[in-house]
């Protein structure tokens, strides 16, 4: 995509030229994003046992938003939008909004390890999104990789007897609208600042979330209420710090990394709930982190972000 002359210093073709894209850097930021994310989920889980997923992300997205707003009165910059770049932002806020949705309420009906483990599949997902719309050609083992992956997610939700229930329904749904919305943030960063897009999500969002509060709403005690907005106070920075990963390198380059999230989720939920992942549970998403692996050792240039410098 190519930007305008007419759009503001935030959202204009100083954007990519400003800075130096530098896809390593995006792996880091990834991986550190993806570290703090999961400590977060693990205070959302146990949010999730007082208060309905729609307040909860509503607080998470609507404090965050005030955190960024702080950012750009200190900076003395006002976020302004231009209206041809309106739709994909709105684009972009129900995609991410209905994944949180449905990853929050993944969590609040499984153990973390499990909802990290189908999130796994999330690489395969970009890969096929890629072929189909952006006409890039997976070779043979591209595609081995992506027959070993659904099978790396059928060991870890099968062997219970469960099946396709309501909690592997959600994660699956919320893991399809994430891989989606990192392509459609990918592209927006051709054309704002990772600052601007991450405070248009988080305010559009929490503006779309705020009738529902009038169906659904569980009245928090004052010390409920300060864990709501700290929660919400932290998510500005650390959603801030995923959409500049994106920035540096495109999503199919960083998405391999959202396999760390199973260390940290089986941390996270033995220590602080109980949660004793299973051996299908641990061999399923060893399954799925080979998978990644072979996924990354068929692309012939993992940069593939230098061409889609290009495009964007």
């Amino acid at each position: 995509m190519t930007s305008s002359g007419s759009l503001p210093v935030e959202a204009g073709r100083g954007v990519t030229g400003s800075r130096v894209r530098d896809p390593r850097r995006g792996l880091w930021l990834m991986f550190l994003g993806l570290a703090l994310f999961s400590i977060l989920n693990g205070v959302v889980k146990a949010q999730a046992e007082i208060f309905p997923i729609n307040q909860i992300v509503f607080f998470r997205n609507a404090g965050g938003a005030i955190t960024l707003f702080a950012v750009f009165a200190w900076s003395g910059r006002i976020p302004r939008l231009v209206r041809r770049d309106l739709p994909l932002n709105l684009l972009q806020m129900v995609v991410m909004t209905a994944g949180i949705l449905l990853t929050f309420t993944a969590f609040h009906l499984m153990p973390l390890a499990d909802v990290m483990a189908i999130g796994f599949t999330q690489p395969i997902v970009i890969a096929i999104a890629s072929a189909i719309f952006l006409g890039e050609r997976i070779n043979r083992y591209g595609w081995a990789a992506i027959v070993l992956g659904l099978l790396g997610v059928q060991i870890v939700v099968m062997p219970s007897g469960a099946g396709l229930n309501l909690g592997v329904l959600a994660a699956a749904a919320g893991m399809m609208c994430s891989a989606v919305s990192m392509m459609l943030q990918r592209a927006l960063t051709g054309r704002q600042t990772p600052l601007v897009i991450t405070f248009c999500f988080m305010a559009l969002s929490s503006l779309a979330l705020l009738p529902s509060l009038l169906v659904s709403w569980v009245t928090p005690t004052g010390w409920q209420l300060a864990g709501l907005v700290a929660m919400g106070l932290v998510s500005g920075p650390l959603q801030l710090l995923m959409v500049n990963a994106l920035y540096h390198a495109s999503a199919a380059t960083v998405s391999p990394m959202s396999y760390t999230n199973m260390l940290w989720a089986v941390l996270i939920g033995y220590v602080w709930f109980g949660d004793v992942p299973t051996f299908a549970v641990l061999a399923g998403s060893v399954v799925v982190i080979a998978a990644t692996a072979l996924l990354i050792r068929s692309v012939s240039r993992p940069a593939d972000c230098i061409q889609n410098e290009r495009s964007a």
